[in-house]
């Protein structure tokens, strides 16, 4: 108990310090960051001067590597994208997903199976995409041979040490003779000079670069020419949901997680003040649209130190005090099934995170997402990108609902027709 008091003071001496707390968080940065360098440089050098591997291949091998073994229902959905499309560009090809915690990822390929089943996925589109799919450990990736193919499968290019690694993986690729690939990741935020350096380098090596979005203030001119700009590769599972013949009751889901990491640098940030915004907006947005039955959770990420259960919870919490005449639906699963199934209900969604407007969006859903940054978060860059009505409101600041603020796909045909030819597009720049 004492131990605890003891750190919870320091802990707050630190946060209300400013300049302490960042000094801190950058040397804890780069300290992380050396080691994953200098770690997998001497896995990779290893590998190169010894020759060891676990045996002749016949077969070529594409590796996907990324956030694999921390994956969210964003990440799962990426992973069945970015699946879809590459067992179709190299179907001779066997896929190993490179994971940091394999068994977290082997239950991943089982939900997703479980998920084509429940979308009624054909047993011929279901063969091609996990017969000759595996996962493995982040070290099998050093079996990687000449012709060998890594793609660095979406999710964030950010200020994480992990990026580190994603380098030696690069320079071992090439070194190898194999083809890199940035498969659909987004950029950003990138506050420091040392990931922004890594970052061209990565740009820099792979042959093949798809971005969800470029930074208007960093200077990426010069990849102009080898950077297609796409949509993020969760939305490759277009043809796979089943949102047309369902029963929708009127009804509103919520899906709200905890402060990220990045924007708990202002010592004022705090859940309590997002949980409270948030109930405004859904409390306006309730009246503003009128009639509506039911209010779901909706749980992205039920495994970080905060579920998102937790968080939307206590925003119905504060719905039910003005609206006690709503049906309450609050569950703590994270499958995609259990998502899809929520929303493939529902008519409206306020989320706070980037997938979870996507998949509201692939689910015929009209949405509205709060972003957690004004100066541009991967959900406000998406709405100026295709030229969707933007919010007033934040994730710290309501401002107020507009009826114009949902948007789904049947309202902005133009992006609409994005997704539908999105898997082809991929397809495109994988070949040229």
């Amino acid at each position: 108990m004492i131990y605890r008091l003891r750190r919870n003071s320091v802990r707050n001496y630190i946060r209300s310090h400013s300049t302490l707390r960042l000094g801190l968080k950058f040397f804890h940065f780069h300290l992380f960051l050396f080691k994953e360098i200098v770690l997998w440089l001497f896995y990779a050098l290893f590998s190169l001067f010894t020759g060891i591997s676990s045996g002749k291949k016949k077969k070529q091998t594409v590796y996907i590597v990324g956030w694999y073994g921390t994956e969210t229902a964003g990440d799962k959905l990426i992973l069945l994208g970015l699946l879809s499309v590459l067992v179709k560009e190299y179907s001779e090809a066997n896929i190993k997903i490179a994971s940091m915690n394999e068994s977290i990822t082997s239950s991943t390929i089982d939900e997703l199976k479980d998920f084509c089943i429940s979308q009624n996925v054909s047993d011929s589109t279901f063969s091609s995409i996990f017969d000759n799919t595996y996962v493995c450990s982040e070290k099998k990736f050093l079996d990687f041979k000449s012709g060998d193919i890594l793609v660095l499968g979406g999710g964030p290019i950010m200020d994480d040490p992990i990026i580190g690694k994603w380098l030696i993986m690069f320079l071992y690729s090439r070194i190898k003779k194999g083809i890199v690939i940035i498969g659909g990741n987004g950029l950003g935020p990138i506050r420091r000079v040392s990931t922004e350096y890594i970052v061209h380098m990565l740009i820099g090596l792979a042959q093949k670069v798809l971005l969800r979005n470029l930074l208007d203030d960093t200077p990426w001119s010069r990849y102009c020419e080898k950077v297609k700009v796409v949509l993020d590769p969760a939305f490759l599972c277009f043809e796979y949901i089943s949102s047309s013949n369902r029963l929708r009751t009127p009804s509103i889901a919520i899906n709200l997680r905890s402060i990220p990491f990045e924007y708990s640098l202002n010592y004022n940030a705090s859940d309590e003040i997002v949980i409270g915004e948030v109930s405004k907006f859904m409390i306006s947005a309730i009246k503003k649209i009128g009639c509506l039955s039911s209010v779901f959770s909706l749980n992205n990420n039920e495994k970080g130190s905060v579920p998102d259960s937790t968080m939307s919870t206590k925003v119905i919490d504060n719905i039910m005090k003005d609206n006690p005449q709503l049906s309450v639906h609050v569950d703590t699963d994270d499958k995609l099934s259990t998502i899809f199934d929520v929303l493939l209900k529902c008519d409206f969604v306020v989320t706070t995170r980037f997938h979870g407007m996507i998949m509201a969006l692939l689910s015929g859903c009209k949405v509205v997402a709060l972003d957690y940054s004004s100066k541009g978060g991967k959900s406000l860059l998406f709405y100026k990108e295709n030229g969707l009505h933007i919010p007033k409101s934040s994730v710290f600041n309501f401002d107020g609902v507009e009826r114009e603020t949902f948007v789904s796909l049947k309202k902005y045909p133009e992006l609409a027709n994005r997704v539908i030819e999105l898997s082809e597009t991929y397809k495109l720049a994988l070949k040229s």
